[in-house]
């Protein structure tokens, strides 16, 4: 995202731009659980670990909007960041990944280090799209 943000900002003669950081939505959709403590799935003694790798994505994300706006002239231009949504325990949603996964339909562990979803697809036949949109697998 970063990079092509700038790539494009210093190619192109632009009115306006935007660019999309999808990084955050998912980190979050993945981990808010394992910090809030209504959560079913909350632990304890993970949540300070889990809270950890979302700050560290977010701290990457500022990181990479900070170099984009080295290549902006900020006199010139209104820089608007804006979220789509905020986070709140994920029971109120019909997260399927879980619900698929209680019925045996798919097989997932939750990598932390990596901030990676691990799907074993020889053991799953069918896999939601985000947010909560299932699909069936032939693999």
């Amino acid at each position: 995202m970063g990079k092509a943000t700038r790539y494009g900002l210093k190619k192109i003669d632009w009115d306006m731009a935007f660019s999309w950081v999808g990084t955050i939505d998912h980190i979050q959709h993945v981990l808010y659980g394992g910090i809030d403590p209504k959560c079913s799935y909350y632990d304890e003694q993970e949540a300070p670990k889990i809270l950890g790798h979302i700050r560290r994505v977010y701290a990457e994300i500022d990181e990479r909007i900070g170099r984009i706006l080295q290549d902006v002239n900020l006199d010139e231009t209104l820089v608007c960041i804006v979220s789509d949504h905020g986070f709140s325990a994920i029971e109120w949603n019909p997260y399927l990944k879980h619900h698929l996964a209680k019925a045996g339909l798919v097989n997932f562990k939750l990598d932390y280090e990596s901030n990676q979803m691990v799907i074993d697809w020889s053991r799953t036949k069918a896999f939601p799209l985000e947010p909560c949109h299932a699909t069936s697998s032939s693999t």
